[in-house]
Formats: C-alpha cells, structure tokens, sequence
C-alpha cells in the first residue's frame, strides 16, 4: 500500500466549551504526542474532523492546542446540532454522529480509514504509529481495547504525567496509573476476585498481578476502519452493526498488547454504578447477561484476548491465561444458542423511541438548519412490525400471562400503579380537559396516550425551560409527571409547569426503570417522601401516597424471573409464577386497605403527589 496515498479520518464527537476544553487540554495532548498524530501525517494524509455544535467551532481555533494540531494535519468542521436535538442520552447522536463524519466523505469512504476518537479517551505514545502500520498491513478493521479508570481519582496525576512527558506518555506509564485507578465496571467485572460482581457483562476481566490483568470484550472499541462498501445510513449502535453495515467482508486485526496501543477512557463513579452487586462472579452470572445481549458480532470479538501491564509480563501468566481461558470456554457453553439480530436489537429500538420525537420537533423548529455537506441521515421506521421482531415467543406468552398496560392483570406487579394512574387520568378527561403529560421514558404510555385531551412532552424540555416554545399560551388543567428516580428534581419541573396550570392540582408519579437503583440513590420510600415534600412546600400539598416497600420487592423480583424465564423457561418458570400468586396478594390487599383509607391503591415504585399550587393562574 502507497502510504502517502492513504487517507486517515481522525472523528473526534465533542462539544460545549468545558468538553472542549478538558479536550483539548488533556487529550489533545496525547493526540499530537510525537509518535501519534505528527508521525502518521508525515506518512498518511490525516484529516482531523470534530464532529461539534456550530457554537463550538468558534471556540476550536482559538484554543492553544489547534495551532499544532493544524500545523501536524488538516482540520475539518462538521456540525451535528440537529442530532443532539436536546438530548439528556447522548448514545444514539453520538452514532449518528460518527456516520455523518463517514458519510461526509460520499463515495470516497472506501478509499479512506477513519479513527473514533471519544473525547474522554487519552492515548499512551507510539498508538497510533502501531495502527499506522497495520492500515500499511491493508488491514480493513483494527480492534482495541479501552481501559476504564475513575476520572476523579485519576484527573490530578495525569495531569501531571501529561505535564512532565509534555503528552508523550508511554504505554506503561498510562496503564500503571489506569491500573491504579482501576473503574468500579473493570473491578466487579474481574472474576477472579470476591469483592462484588456485576449485572451487566460486556467485558470480563482476570487479574494475574497488580500490575497485569488478562481482559476478554464483547463490547471492544472500533478504533480504526475502511469501509469496503458505500452506505449513507446505519441500522444500529457503532459498536453493534456498524462493521456489518460498511465493512461486511473486511480484514480484522486486533491489538493484543498493550505496549503496542494503550487507550485510556476516564468515566466518572458514578457511571453504571446501579449495575453493581454484592457477590461473587460465576460463570452462570455472566452467561447469563452476556445472553441478554450480545449479537453475532460481539460474541465473535470476545474470542480475542488483550493483556494490559504496567511492567514486564510475569512468569505466571501462561498458567492464569489458561485458567482465563477456561473460565471463557464454560461461559461460552453456557450462552444462549441463538444471538440477537443488531438491526432489531432492543437496545437499538429502545434508543431510538427517545431520540426520535426529539429530532422530529427539532426539525420542525430549526426549519433553516440543514447538514451542510447535504448527505441524508434518514431516520429510522419504528412501526409495529419492527417491534414485534424483538419480541421472542417467550416475551409474546408473558405478555399473554401477565396483560399489557393499560389492560395488566392484577397479578402483574405494577397492576396498582396502572390503576391509579388510568383513574386519575380518567377523571380529567372525562371533564373534556387538557392533561399535560412529562416523562423521560415509554413505560406509561400505553395507559396515558390512549386519552386524546393528553399533551406529551420530554422531561428535559419542562426541566430546560422549553415548555413556553413547545406549548404557546396553552392551558392545562392538571399535569402528570412520570421520570426516572436519577430526574427527580422535583422543584425545578413543578416551578415549569405552575404558570400553565389552570386548574388547583398536579398528580405527579416518580418510578425507577431499574427497581433496585430507587432504593439504592434514595435508601426508601420515606427518603423519596421526605425530598419532594421539601421541594413542595410552598405549592402545600394535601395528599400523598407512596409504593410499599414489598411491592418494590415483588417488582424486581418478578423483572428478574421474566429475564431468565427468557433464557431457561422450565427451570425459572415455577419462580415467576410464584412471584406472580405473590404480587395478586400485594396488589388485592393495597387495594383493600386503600379503600378503608380513603386514598388510592398503589404498589411498587410509585409515589403520589397532589398539590394545590398557587402559582398556578
């Protein structure tokens, strides 16, 4: 291959001044480290292109930084606002992000490599001249692994290191502070160690020493591609289906040390933290999950093996290797048969219900913005027949068995919360008065949408303040709030909603797509009760009602017997049905005792709040 011929691509998806500049001041550094940037522009013509917001790209050229990044390669602007589209998840503009800066390039795609580079990934010395001579390889797709560490512990010293290397960081260097500064995600997902384990498996972990851990991914960073075929759209997440889209039949090298390559992804604590467990990792546990999951193509990446160190290998790593392979092989027998298909993948559709109704209004209100290099990023059909696709025949039966809202069967756990709900609303709209509907998520629509006098609207835009733009001098009577337990700031929502209220009440409901993440931000109901009784006092609420402690229970219970019902339906069938007997008993008897006190019946996750707000006019 004619090196100076070779294109390369750097994507570089980043935006809003304080990114930027923890971008620019950190990892930029790393980027334009002598053996990275300005030594493959020496050989490649190198293209970097930030995929950013049309106010950012003022901000770009004055940093200090762009100077030598202009002076090592050429730099390129390719605005994105119409996919952020007020989004609070950037998983699905940060895809279609990383397409627009293929596409951009039009048929001359399969000429040209691109790089993904995050903006909170840092990059030892000497990485990119490794990937450099693999594109030289005619390699079309070039694996890596990312290494995850806590970005407040880790912030201070590394910043030192890129201080006293000037951004030249060696590979051994970056990984023995990563290894210091390990993330909870890599320590509960190493299953040689007892601490606690995880719920979420995308990565599995074997730690020889402390200075050396053997990984296997599922989920491991396209670093570098070609594409081999044209494509102007893309049908799931980069790291789902983006190589069976561009590059069906291509080349694939992997990086298997890190002394070659070393990427460093910083991610605060907090970041999946609801995933964690106590407990010990098992082979059952991770097959389990990873089952859940896992496409064709992620099940194919974890046959491949990374070892990180921050120092020489030790002796004993061919014997831990060969228990690491073990452990792999028996949770490779254990997985479910059949992968999921990328294309209809449920994560995929999941992501686009949220983004969708957002770029649609964003397009309706930013008629003048268009992509400036005209390529198309049409959106995605969500219809019915798409989504009975993801659906198995066991998750057809449990529909079956256990109703879909609004028509739930009393032995569903979430029957009370349904109820009350379909009652509430009921009440308004059998006045013929508009109800103002706020979420942040899909799972009360099919109770709520069903009325016609129902204006849905994102919780993001009441929080942000859109809602005089969104519903121009429109009145509502009542407003129901549905959002997740991480969105409750209470106050902030309510002070939104007051001035279009003209009536004396606002039922709000607050309830947790993961069960157990309510319990563990706010440690109980009361803690919920308490919270936005403060927030609420001067709207004086005069009735409240919050989910018993065993409807949560039954709840998740019953969440985890469908999700292994789904994989081994004899086995945990008994459970679920167990659970279910349970959850009648619990929903029955809330609805007795609600009525003796005279207040509505509600189990589970679900808190109840009806003020008189005198703010409203």
């Amino acid at each position: 291959m004619n090196e100076r011929n070779t294109n390369i691509h750097i994507l570089i998806p980043v935006w809003g001044e304080d990114y930027l500049a923890a971008f620019m001041n950190t990892a930029m550094e790393t980027l334009l480290s002598p053996d990275n940037v300005p030594f493959i522009a020496k050989k490649c013509n190198v293209t970097a292109v930030f995929l950013t917001t049309k106010d950012s790209i003022e901000y770009i050229p004055r940093h200090g930084n762009f100077k030598r990044l202009s002076e090592a390669c050429n730099v390129a602007y390719e605005p994105i606002d119409d996919l952020l589209a007020e989004s609070s998840d950037y998983t699905m503009p940060l895809t279609l992000a990383y397409v627009r800066g293929i596409t951009r390039t039009g048929q001359d795609m399969t000429n040209t490599y691109f790089i993904f580079f995050n903006a909170d990934f840092i990059l030892s010395n000497g990485s990119l001249t490794h990937v450099q001579k693999l594109i030289q390889q005619d390699n079309d797709i070039i694996l890596a692994t990312s290494f995850r560490a806590n970005s407040g512990d880790i912030l201070p010293e590394l910043h030192e290191l890129v201080d006293s290397h000037h951004g030249n960081i060696p590979s051994r260097a970056l990984a023995r502070l990563s290894l210091k500064h390990r993330h909870h995600t890599v320590i509960s997902r190493t299953v040689n160690q007892n601490t606690y384990t995880n719920t979420h498996w995308n990565q599995v972990y074997w730690k020889v020493d402390s200075q050396t851990i053997l990984a296997r991914y599922f989920l491991t960073t396209l670093f570098c591609f070609r594409p081999t075929v044209y494509s102007a759209t893309i049908d799931s997440f980069i790291d789902y289906n983006m190589v069976g889209t561009f590059c069906p039949s291509g080349k694939i090298a992997t990086i298997a040390d890190s002394d070659d390559f070393f990427l460093l992804e910083m991610q605060n604590f907090q970041q999946e933290l609801y995933f964690l467990k106590m407990g010990v990792p098992t082979v059952r546990c991770v097959a389990d999950s990873v089952s859940a999951w896992t496409t064709e193509w992620h099940r194919r990446q974890s046959r491949y093996e990374t070892v990180i160190h921050g120092e020489d290998l030790p002796s004993s790593l061919a014997e831990e290797r060969r228990c690491f392979q073990n452990f792999m092989a028996e949770v490779e027998k254990e997985l479910a048969p059949c992968p999921l298909p990328p294309k209809t993948h449920h994560h995929w559709i999941g992501a686009l219900r949220l983004w969708a109704p957002r770029k649609m209004r964003y397009d309706r209100t930013h008629s003048d913005i268009q992509p400036c290099t005209g390529v198309s990023m049409p959106l995605a059909r969500i219809d019915a027949s798409m989504e009975k696709k993801t659906r198995g025949r066991v998750a057809q039966a449990m529909a079956l068995f256990l109703g879909v809202p609004p028509k739930a069967f009393p032995w569903h756990p979430l029957w009370g919360n349904y109820r009350a709900i379909d009652k509430t609303i009921k009440s308004h709209c059998s006045e013929n008065r508009d109800l103002l509907f706020i979420t942040d998520s899909f799972a009360y629509d099919g109770i709520v949408m069903q009325h016609a006098k129902v204006t849905k609207i994102f919780a993001a835009d009441a929080l942000n303040g859109h809602l005089d733009k969104l519903c121009p001098g429109k009145k509502f009577s009542a407003c129901l709030v549905a959002v997740e337990c991480d969105n409750l700031d209470v106050q902030r929502i309510v002070d939104s909603i007051a001035p279009h209220l003209d009536g004396p009440q606002t039922v709000m409901l607050f309830f947790g797509r993961t069960m157990s993440k309510l319990t563990r931000k706010n440690k109980h109901f009361m803690d919920v009760y308490y919270h936005a009784m403060s927030d609420l006092a001067p709207y004086s609420p005069h009735l409240t009602h919050i989910g018993n402690w065993l409807g949560l229970t039954l709840t998740k219970w019953m969440l985890d017997a469908i999700n292994r019902v789904k994989l081994n339906p004899a086995w945990h069938l008994p459970q679920m049905l167990g659970v279910s007997f349970a959850c009648l008993i619990n929903n029955l008897s809330s609805v007795f005792f609600a009525r003796r006190r005279g207040t509505p019946g509600v189990t589970g996750v679900l808190a109840v709040f009806s003020l008189k707000s005198d703010n409203a006019s």
